[in-house]
């Protein structure tokens, strides 16, 4: 969830999601305040019940419509769960990540080279301390630590414990996997599950770009 979250934030910052002039839109489905004249006079939810992104569909008609937005981190004033397993988090991220990143191919392969350099240069650092040439074990354990600083500055910014933080390397590689089998479903299939339900729409051209074809449910 941290590396989740880091790359969220990343392609969807804060300062530009709250820019009225910016059409970069976001918002969190578990919570939206909204003014409830201006959420019925723009149609509410019913105009966006055929999108699989829902909430960020809705955050952009209102920055559309001239609406400002405040999107920001609510620690201390709202708390949720996102998930309560591991398998809710496993359909719920394949329904989402291929709209919410624009190249969710690209973003796989990226992190997944970032994954190997760091297990790689890391395993052989060690592999040669205990083979006891400590002087060649420099370098890539150098690169393996630098490496895990860059990432972990990187997913500080997704505001989760510091155990958290300290434990998302292992959560790189089911990124990478979400990653593939979220474009699979959607770009690929054009089929997605979700609560025991399956929605069936046309691969999206863009992020944000979730719409159900005829708004088939079954």
């Amino acid at each position: 969830m941290p590396v989740i979250f880091a790359e969220l934030v990343r392609t969807y910052p804060p300062e530009r999601v709250n820019n009225p002039t910016d059409p970069t839109v976001a918002a969190n489905g578990q919570y939206i305040l909204v003014r409830r004249e201006v959420y019925e006079a723009l149609g509410g939810h019913r105009v966006v019940a055929e999108n699989i992104l829902e909430d960020v569909e809705l955050a952009r008609i209102f920055k559309a419509s001239d609406h400002k937005i405040w999107f920001r981190h609510g620690a201390g004033l709202v708390r949720t769960r996102m998930y309560r397993s591991f398998r809710a988090m496993w359909d719920g991220w394949t329904k989402n990540l291929a709209l919410l990143f624009p190249g969710p191919l690209a973003l796989a392969t990226l992190r997944g080279v970032e994954f190997l350099a760091m297990t790689i240069s890391l395993s052989a650092g060690l592999l040669l301390l205990v083979l006891g040439d400590s002087r060649s074990a420099f370098f890539p354990l150098a690169f393996a630590a630098i490496s895990y600083l860059n990432f972990i500055s990187r997913i500080q910014q997704a505001h989760f414990p510091w155990k958290a933080n300290l434990m998302a390397f292992i959560g790189l590689p089911i990124f990478v996997s979400l990653l593939v089998r979220s474009h699979i479903h959607s770009n690929v299939r054009g089929e997605l599950t979700w609560k025991g339900r399956t929605y069936t729409h046309s691969a999206p051209k863009a992020a944000g770009d979730s719409s159900i074809r005829k708004g088939d449910l079954s």
